[in-house]
């Protein structure tokens, strides 16, 4: 797993601190496409609040001296951007954080295909584990981003920025 902890140099300099540190786990494909979704997030956020791992199985994250610093060690629950069937909405995790709770949100930059078999190859037990969020439940779920960056492949998948 390579783990890239340098901001790009184009970096907004009022970029917002984040709280809740952020992983992106991208597919080695995810490099060569245009869109390029992890390095605009990488642009919008100050520098440690966002770390890119590259790999074809969330175990590339997992694994990471970054992980066991900040999940294991720092004491903070894994939440998995990913709309699977048991997904809560942004809604239900506000009304369920409890006074000091410490998270990490986990994406997945790939194609639809990509990111589930990068779950899928992944730690089966780690990955149940983990609440996963769908941001397309819940309230103001309807709006529209700015583009859609891919084709959802069904219901309850938000592919947009």
């Amino acid at each position: 797993p390579r783990l890239h902890p340098r901001r790009h140099p184009d970096t907004h300099p009022h970029a917002p601190h984040v709280r809740q540190p952020i992983v992106l786990l991208q597919h080695p494909h995810e490099v060569k496409r245009k869109m390029q979704t992890s390095n605009l997030l990488q642009l919008c956020v100050e520098p440690r609040g966002c770390q890119l791992f590259r790999g074809r199985s969330i175990s590339a994250v997992t694994s990471s001296s970054w992980w066991a610093d900040v999940v294991e060690t720092g004491g903070r629950t894994p939440l998995l951007l990913y709309p699977r069937e048991d997904a809560m909405g942004l809604d239900e995790l506000r009304a369920s954080v409890e006074a000091g709770a410490r998270y990490c949100l986990v994406a997945v930059d790939g194609t639809w295909r990509e990111a589930s078999e990068m779950l899928r190859r992944g730690d089966g037990r780690l990955i149940s584990q983990m609440r996963s969020l769908d941001i397309s439940k819940g309230e103001g779920a309807q709006r529209q981003g700015l583009f859609a960056a891919r084709k959802p492949p069904r219901d309850g998948c938000v592919s947009q920025c």
